[in-house]
């Protein structure tokens, strides 16, 4: 089932969140609604699993029920020529890099662990040296707009068990999960489904921000 919510934030961020069980992949799905018109200049779009993520260079990206983060950030821009002279997919997914994991470190649960936290360019988050979430971005051009997705993939929890391909490929940097992450520095009683909730919300108005600012320098 879909939900579908705008949210509004102090700054004045409007971003409209469309909500999803299982879906084959939240790109996919972002782009379907894009060729429909039928989702905001600004959206997220969010679900509980994937059948076929994917991450860069065409490599799948593990996505069992409520075992990540699965979100996938619609920005559409008038004046494609004028947009693509500010910033690049390139360019884009450095920003959104920063974003994401500034977004991680503001959050309470991961107070007394930043200096673990970094980033591999270009796109992946990292834990030490175990890879935590990963960036894609697609952009083109439809109806006179410039539209750019941005998929963000992070572990939430029961990662080694579901990723064991990114692991035999990427021996030095098997995948991490927040639960593990919390459960190393004693965090017990943490709340997925709202550090989930929260966390969501922050990568997208983070990123949003982002971009914004990038147009405007």
């Amino acid at each position: 089932m879909q939900v579908i919510c705008q949210a509004q934030t102090d700054n004045m961020l409007s971003i409209q969140y469309l909500n999803y069980g299982e879906l084959d992949s939240t790109m996919d799905e972002a782009w379907r609604l894009v060729i429909a018109d039928a989702i905001a200049d600004t959206a997220c779009v969010t679900a509980t699993a994937q059948r076929d993520g994917r991450g860069q260079r065409g490599k799948s990206w593990a996505s069992p029920t409520d075992a990540g983060i699965y979100i996938s950030l619609v920005h559409r821009f008038s004046n494609p020529r004028q947009v693509l002279q500010k910033f690049s997919e390139q360019t884009c997914t450095v920003a959104a890099a920063d974003a994401v994991l500034d977004a991680i470190l503001a959050q309470e649960e991961a107070k007394g662990t930043a200096t673990n936290f970094r980033i591999k360019p270009i796109n992946d988050i990292y834990y030490e040296d175990s890879k935590l979430a990963g960036i894609l971005i697609e952009s083109r051009e439809w109806n006179d707009e410039l539209v750019m997705v941005t998929g963000i993939g992070l572990n939430l929890r029961d990662v080694t068990r579901h990723l064991r391909e990114e692991i035999i490929e990427s021996p030095k940097a098997a995948p991490i999960s927040f639960e593990e992450i919390f459960s190393r520095v004693g965090l017990k009683s943490w709340n997925p489904k709202n550090f989930k909730q929260r966390l969501t919300q922050a990568v997208a108005e983070k990123i949003t921000k982002t971009y914004q600012d990038l147009l405007s320098n």
